[in-house]
């Protein structure tokens, strides 16, 4: 039997900024990649930390409604230091790969 959407609530719920991600992501694997991100991203920036993923999904859309500059900081500041590490690591890697083979 074919269950309707009856109230507001349902309706909210089911086009709620993470269930709209959830549903447009046809892959279970690649959608807990990107969950993943999403959590690293909420921890760095310290949103709600302990809340679940889906709680700050929407919360952070909320915000990013009202303070779209606060979202484009945080996320500059993300990939700043994502590209940070990728590099911090390359130079670790290059410094051991001339230790080994130049000794």
């Amino acid at each position: 039997m074919v269950k309707y959407l009856t109230s507001l609530k349902q309706i909210d719920d089911v086009t709620s900024p993470y269930n709209l991600f959830k549903y447009s992501v046809r892959s279970e694997l690649t959608r807990k990649y990107y969950e993943r991100r999403i959590i690293k991203f909420f921890d760095f920036i310290g949103f709600y930390a302990g809340s679940s993923i889906e709680k700050r999904c929407n919360l952070f859309a909320r915000k990013v409604k009202n303070n779209s500059n606060w979202a484009t900081i945080n996320i500059i500041r993300f990939l700043q230091y994502e590209k940070a590490v990728v590099e911090n690591a390359r130079s670790f890697f290059f410094e051991a790969s001339r230790h080994i083979n130049f000794g």
